[in-house]
């Protein structure tokens, strides 16, 4: 593409497969979703690849603050986060693993206080580094 020129149409993960597909002609498509991708094609404009040295240097958007009372006040928990939520506490119960934060009835509401607590416990059981260090 030439220098500054920005596109903007919607591509997906296919275009990728669509696009090497095209590019080192590699025959017919997998499935009909990357036969329907849009490729990248007309991005590859140019017969020699800019110098990267006069790429510009990108400014990295600052991160919004997590706010845990946000948690608190059940902004958290969408449909998709409760079923989350709920398969999650599915899984210690049936290998009968206690996290912190989970309420012991099985049938009570996850306290949205409780949500952030009980999804650090859970990524500390899959990765230990995680975990908050202990209390002195």
């Amino acid at each position: 593409m030439a220098e500054g020129q920005v596109f903007n149409q919607e591509h997906r993960h296919t275009s990728l497969i669509a696009t090497l597909r095209e590019r080192w002609n590699l025959g017919d498509p997998f499935t009909a979703r990357d036969a329907a991708a849009r490729t990248f094609s007309h991005a590859f404009t140019l017969e020699a690849p800019r110098d990267p040295r006069s790429w510009p240097a990108p400014a990295p958007r600052p991160v919004p603050a997590f706010s845990e009372e946000d948690a608190a006040l059940g902004k958290v928990a969408s449909a998709l986060g409760r079923t989350f939520l709920d398969g999650l506490r599915q899984h210690a119960q049936e290998n009968d693993i206690k996290l912190e934060g989970l309420p012991d009835d099985p049938k009570a509401d996850i306290p949205p206080g409780q949500i952030v607590t009980l999804l650090r416990s859970a990524a500390a059981m899959y990765f230990p580094l995680l975990a908050p260090a202990p209390a002195k």
